[in-house]
């Protein structure tokens, strides 16, 4: 019996409608459309193929039912044959249109690759930028850092605060805490509740001079 249409999958039929993003790129749009069209034109040409298919097997039982019964089946078989004609033609048209409809394909899939590459390189160009800025911040943390420590220093060598001094380790555990909790949403280190802070800025642990009159007094 001639057998029709199993490389061209004649049962399933394609999705009657591509959905894209009216605000996508141009480049991408058109080999959308290019796709709709070809998926189209091969659709057709599948349901063409299925109803071909279909006149061809009631031939083949009218055929054999005439055999059967000894009788003439001379216009059947030229008909058959007529159609077996369309058949491999439209097959032939089938395959080309198959390979019309994969580049298409190809085609869409190059076009958003494009356009990823497009994103992430647009990513990375501000990604750049802002860590410029994070090299300038670094950098001067690092000199008011080192001002920090001096000053640190020379109010423990004066004695600063008397027996209250241990201000200074405070202030060395709160510039900790500061630090991670002002880089905590790219590091996750942890951010303290606002209900638990012991000071809403690092300079509040920071005792003012008259601390030094006062225990000075005390002393």
């Amino acid at each position: 019996m001639f057998q029709v249409g199993n490389k061209f999958g004649t049962k399933k039929k394609e999705p009657d409608m591509i959905q894209i993003d009216p605000d996508a790129p141009a480049t991408l749009l058109a080999a959308h459309q290019t796709l709709g069209s070809a998926k189209k034109a091969y659709q057709v040409r599948v349901e063409k193929l299925a109803a071909l298919t279909a006149q061809l097997a009631e031939l083949d039982r009218r055929i054999g039912q005439k055999l059967a019964d000894d009788e003439v089946a001379d216009t059947e078989i030229l008909e058959q044959q007529a159609l077996q004609g369309r058949v491999r033609q439209l097959e032939s048209a089938m395959t080309v249109l198959m390979q019309r409809r994969d580049d298409a394909e190809a085609a869409v899939q190059r076009a958003e690759q494009a356009i990823r590459i497009d994103r992430q390189c647009t990513a990375l160009e501000h990604l750049q930028v802002v860590a410029l800025e994070v090299d300038a911040a670094i950098a001067t943390l690092g000199h008011v850092t080192s001002k920090l420590a001096a000053a640190l220093e020379q109010a423990r060598l004066t004695g600063a605060g008397g027996k209250y001094q241990s201000f200074l380790v405070d202030a060395k555990l709160e510039l900790q805490r500061f630090v991670n909790m002002a880089i905590d949403e790219v590091t996750g280190t942890g951010k303290v509740p606002d209900r638990m802070r012991r000071y809403a800025k690092w300079s509040e642990c920071i005792p003012g001079p008259e601390t030094a009159r006062v225990t000075s007094r005390h002393e």
